[in-house]
């Protein structure tokens, strides 16, 4: 039989081998104490704030973006709109000759003829998009004018200003870049 000398430090050996074994089964079964609970570092928190920032500086430029958008097809509703009334107003002008011409106010036929030239001078200048219906009504209503004996100097010169309204909304050609030549 060993001694008891020997045999006290094996006992305390195997005693902490079944602590050893029992700890790592307590850990495997999750029943060690908890962890001391981990500081969280300040950094953590700004970062969390920077991103919540971030998330509603996005969100808030999305909501621009799509009122800027709103806005824009607004603006272009009520552009189509003012031009809209810009050439009824020009056609209500010639029409309005076209009664004074009958009535016999040739002076004030005159003068509506003269107004619509200024209002075709604006439109060529801004570019107002015009439907070709419109030109054929205007220049009907023209030679209409012309065949009333009114002023025929300003029924030519609406007719040029139109003629340059028609001319200002044509897109030019360009050149394909190939040289034609013509020879003998």
């Amino acid at each position: 039989m060993p001694k008891d000398k020997e045999l006290e430090p094996r006992l305390n050996n195997v005693e902490e081998k079944i602590n050893r074994l029992g700890e790592r089964v307590a850990t495997l079964e999750g029943r060690l104490a908890e962890r001391p609970e981990e500081k969280k570092s300040p950094l953590t928190l700004v970062n969390a704030l920077i991103t919540v920032f971030f998330l509603a500086a996005l969100w808030y430029w999305g909501w621009v973006g799509t009122s800027v958008v709103a806005i824009r097809e607004h603006l272009s509703s009520l552009e189509t709109s003012v031009n809209d009334t810009k050439r009824i107003q020009a056609l209500n002008t010639l029409d309005s000759a076209e009664q004074q011409a009958k009535s016999g106010n040739k002076a004030i036929a005159t003068t509506r003829v003269e107004q619509t030239t200024a209002l075709l001078q604006n439109a060529t200048k801004q570019k107002i998009p015009a439907p070709p219906a419109f030109f054929e009504q205007s220049v009907r209503a023209l030679n209409q004018l012309a065949t009333a004996e009114v002023d025929r100097n300003a029924v030519n010169q609406a007719m040029i200003q139109l003629a340059e309204y028609r001319s200002a909304l044509l897109t030019p050609l360009t050149p394909s870049g190939k040289t034609i030549t013509i020879s003998d």
